[in-house]
């Protein structure tokens, strides 16, 4: 019932992604949107509650048991995934046949906005709010911040009444001080069907401060410093690449979030469906949270924290001096350890579950705990803690398939 339970709530998610995205491409109209999306939230609560509440029997796992099962699941999400492209064929079909769908043509307006910077060590921040759309922070040129914000409207009405629903969408912008602070602000609205994707130019050698807040959309930042950055998004996918900062903070609803080559000081990752994915990314603490997403971290932090509800964890640290704190409730744990001769510690624990070991690291037990150290470790190296309820653990090496 557990397995059952939880591939229909991937399919639900899934339909409403795309729900979501047949209506910012003005594919349905908005109250048939509303409507299912009522719909469709109402019943993934259902199954998320019961999946927390739920009262799994106990399985004695073993290795080769846990090899089947991985094969099962890759064959099942095969067959969701078919039967995902199915179902939402058939509602496309049905949309259409209702005649809620028709065909769509999309309009697009450009608009910039130049704000010219005397000095670029004077305390700067960005805010931007998009209710439908994207946001972007890239590096510019020369000595100005320079916003392009790409007005998009798709409608079955016209291009005469698309145009005046692009003339309709204010920036609201504006540029103010606070305390010693130059505060950029942009927070666009308009009507029905419309978006907008801003992108912010952002000089060489400024490092500002940045609100970004997307409802139904991404957000992005790429090859910048900042010293604090908070990125919220409600459905979309939040992303930062190459950066480097102070203090991050990325929250998410349903999408996903991913770090690349960052180097941030503290950084704090929470998003409820989506996964989480961090990549060469270092600093000295970082955490990262999600109810029912999937974790990969690659990371050289001192100090980390994953932890999942109902998803699995992948990790590997990527230095030797590293505190971590893994847990997962109903979740594996995948512990890479690159090289065993590095001081490595591990303390693992399983409610209902099985630790398997398949590097040179010494195994024994202390109290209900499962440690697997190496003999460099002398209180001081690679301290991992890694809890789960219902799932595995599993330690392997670089060039395992783990």
């Amino acid at each position: 019932m557990a397995v059952k339970d939880k591939l229909e709530l991937e399919r639900l998610l899934s339909i409403l992604e795309d729900l979501e995205r047949m209506y910012q491409n003005g594919e349905i109209r908005e109250e048939t949107y509303r409507e299912m999306k009522k719909s469709y939230k109402s019943r993934i609560t259902t199954l998320q509650d019961r999946i927390m509440d739920m009262e799994q029997p106990v399985a004695e796992a073993v290795d080769d048991a846990r090899e089947a099962l991985g094969q099962a699941s890759a064959m099942m999400a095969q067959n969701v995934n078919d039967l995902l492209k199915n179902t939402m064929r058939l509602l496309k079909e049905q949309l259409k046949t209702a005649g809620i769908e028709g065909t769509a043509r999309k309009y697009k307006a450009d608009e910039v906005i130049r704000l010219p910077l005397e000095d670029l060590s004077h305390p700067f921040m960005v805010k931007c709010r998009v209710e439908k759309g994207t946001i972007s922070v890239v590096p510019g040129m020369g000595s100005e911040v320079v916003c392009t914000v790409e007005k998009a409207v798709k409608d079955m009405l016209g291009e005469e009444l698309a145009r005046k629903k692009l003339d309709r969408i204010d920036l609201s912008y504006s540029t103010y001080m606070h305390d010693t602070v130059r505060v950029m602000k942009l927070s666009p609205s308009g009507p029905p069907s419309t978006s907008v994707a801003i992108t912010v130019a952002i000089p060489p050698g400024l490092s500002a401060d940045y609100e970004l807040v997307v409802e139904h959309g991404s957000a992005t930042m790429e090859h910048v410093a900042f010293g604090t950055a908070t990125l919220k998004t409600e459905n979309g996918s939040i992303e930062m690449r190459d950066c480097t900062g102070g203090q991050a903070s990325l929250d998410t609803e349903t999408g996903s979030i991913t770090l690349e080559r960052d180097a941030i000081e503290h950084c704090t990752l929470e998003t409820e469906n989506g996964n989480i994915k961090a990549v060469e990314a270092r600093g000295h603490t970082f955490e990262a949270r999600t109810e029912k997403g999937n974790i990969t971290a690659y990371e050289s932090y001192a100090s980390s924290t994953l932890e999942t509800e109902l998803g699995s964890i992948k990790f590997r640290p990527d230095n030797d001096q590293h505190s971590c704190t893994l847990s997962s409730e109903l979740g594996s744990i995948k512990i890479i350890v690159p090289d065993p001769t590095d001081p490595w510690h591990i303390r693992a624990y399983v409610e209902r579950g099985a630790i398997r070991n398949d590097t040179p690291l010494e195994r024994r037990m202390q109290g209900d705990n499962t440690i697997l150290s190496s003999p460099a470790y002398r209180d001081g190296g690679i301290d991992i803690s890694a809890t789960t309820e219902l799932g595995s653990i599993r330690i392997c090496g670089i060039n395992d398939e783990c």
